[in-house]
């Protein structure tokens, strides 16, 4: 006599639902800026926004340039950005040559990109 036994099988199916991720924006997509050799210009202000559902973690702003002296960024940026929470970034430019610079500030994913001219001084 053979014996058959039924093993039912049990299939569980999960469906997982992708949270929206974060969504920073930047207020504007780059500054222009100039100076005099020697000096600094006059600061200007970018606004990042999180208008994801979620919050998120963040490390600060950030120049990217190749002579970062030029440029300086202070945030007032928590370490987490709620959800419709913004922080902004002030950039000063201060030229230690005549010309053109240029650099990108970075936070969260975000670029935007500065340029400054470096005026001679006056005689």
């Amino acid at each position: 006599m053979i014996v058959r036994r039924i093993i039912p099988l049990c299939l569980l199916v999960v469906s997982a639902r992708a949270l929206p991720a974060p969504a920073v924006t930047a207020n504007v997509a780059s500054l222009v800026f100039s100076a005099y050799v020697g000096s600094e210009s006059a600061p200007q202000k970018v606004t990042f926004t999180n208008g994801g559902r979620q919050p998120l973690e963040v490390h600060g702003a950030s120049i990217r340039a190749a002579d970062e002296s030029t440029f300086a960024v202070r945030d007032d940026c928590p370490s987490t950005l709620e959800s419709t929470q913004y922080c902004t970034a002030v950039v000063i430019f201060k030229p230690a040559q005549p010309g053109p610079a240029t650099a990108t500030l970075e936070f969260a994913g975000n670029q935007v990109t500065i340029s400054g001219t470096g005026i001679a001084a006056k005689p």
